[in-house]
């Protein structure tokens, strides 16, 4: 690592780059719709997905209101638009069209895709329904909402790192550090988050996964990042005190606090691991 640290740096620049570009898409792959098994409602979507090809979670709901007493004469119009709308969905079918007020009528629209995959089609579907002369036309359901609440945990997350916990950390670390090496412990979050999100963006083509995953790997990435510095710094610290040169230190200190490092990362994958277990 002394030896070619260059090319060390120059590997995790390219990682850090390629991570990134992948994490940026990792959004719109999550869900925050969870499933308690043994449940009546888990149970309900199992029959309509073993026998009926069909997910809950996957569907949308048109809703149209006109003036009072409208909904008769809004019927063909809101079938045609739902039938527009299913028809850029994938396997999207129109399940009922129906008055649910004198003014209101909603559409429903069934798939089976995953909510992941269905809510990437919310905008097509929005652009398929269009107008309703003399009405109001909305496109909602579970897959809608969750498209439409991403901007908003995207921006909600920023302005919560990067505008109040980031610069805040940075104050303490400064105090706590008194030099620069209070930058280590961001460098280290910089190349281990994006990283992690890269590879949690490969699995999520393949599980349903948690829009709370990417506040949790930033919240563990960047304390453990703090922690395990710290540790680094002040062991490296101790051994350039002791009389040895830089590189004899730095290997003394990955002999050391390295190894400790290695063994509590490790304690907490594991523990992490274990949530696996859980029936969530």
């Amino acid at each position: 690592m002394i030896r070619y640290r260059w090319a060390v740096v120059a590997v995790w620049v390219v990682v850090f780059v390629v991570s990134s570009a992948a994490a940026s898409g990792l959004s719109r792959l999550l869900t925050n719709r969870f499933s308690l098994p043994g449940t009546d409602t888990q149970r309900a979507e199992r029959v309509l997905d073993d026998h009926f090809g069909q997910k809950s979670t996957g569907s949308f709901m048109i809703v149209v209101r006109g003036a009072p007493g409208s909904a008769p004469q809004l019927l063909p119009t809101v079938d045609q638009a739902a039938h527009r709308a299913a028809g850029v969905l994938p396997s999207g079918e129109v399940a009922s069209v129906q008055p649910v007020s004198a003014s209101i009528v909603n559409a429903r629209i069934v798939s089976n895709l995953e909510p992941a995959d269905a809510k990437g089609y919310t905008d097509r579907m929005r652009a398929a329904v269009g107008t309703v002369p003399g009405a109001h036309a909305y496109v909602t359901g579970q897959a809608a909402i969750e498209h439409d609440l991403d901007p908003v945990f995207k921006h909600d997350l920023k302005v919560g790192e990067l505008y109040i916990a980031i610069p805040i950390a940075l104050v303490i670390l400064a105090f706590v550090f008194g030099t620069l090496a209070f930058l280590l412990p961001l460098i280290f979050a910089a190349a281990a988050i994006p990283t992690t999100l890269a590879i949690i963006w490969v699995f999520a083509h393949y599980m349903e996964l948690s829009t709370y995953l990417q506040n949790l790997v930033t919240l563990i990435g960047l304390g453990i990042a703090v922690d395990y510095s710290l540790l680094i710094i002040y062991r490296y610290r101790e051994e350039l005190h002791s009389g040895k040169a830089t590189q004899d230190a730095i290997v003394a200190t990955m002999a050391t606090a390295g190894r400790a490092v290695v063994f509590s990362g490790t304690a907490v994958a594991i523990g992490l691991t274990l949530m696996l277990a859980m029936p969530l």
